[in-house]
């Protein structure tokens, strides 16, 4: 496996945590079903969503998002080829009336890593982005 597929089963192992997470409030659990799921079929992966139950009963709430696309220009422009882009991205959510007590107030965080050339910036040399 070269350095990307290494990179890509990464950012896989990385998102799989956050795929169920997505439909749990602070009032729900992961289903007794799922955990014995993923006990069975890759135990790292049960730990980091049994972890994950736990902080979201707490009132803390993360996700990995991660969004790739493949653009390209087969004539015009000023190079013909295509380009890959990415944004991998860590989001928190927080309830500050479950973690310190106070009432109705929130937090929430999200940084981002933004990776490509760029069609428009590498091929095309436009000044209207092709992709932002």
């Amino acid at each position: 496996m070269g350095r990307h597929g290494h990179l890509i089963a990464l950012l896989i192992y990385a998102m799989l945590p956050s795929i169920p997470a997505r439909a749990l409030d602070a009032q729900q659990t992961v289903s007794p079903q799922v955990v014995r799921l993923l006990h069975w079929s890759y135990p790292p992966v049960a730990r980091l969503e049994d972890t994950r139950a736990a902080l979201v009963n707490m009132g803390l709430q993360y996700q990995l998002v991660y969004f790739g696309e493949v653009l390209g220009n087969a004539f015009g422009g000023v190079r013909q080829g295509a380009i890959y882009e990415g944004r991998l991205g860590f989001v928190v959510d927080a309830d500050l009336a479950k973690i310190l007590g106070w009432s109705g107030a929130t937090f929430h965080a999200s940084i981002h890593q933004i990776h490509g050339d760029g069609l428009s910036g590498h091929n095309l040399d436009n000044l209207l982005v092709v992709s932002g």
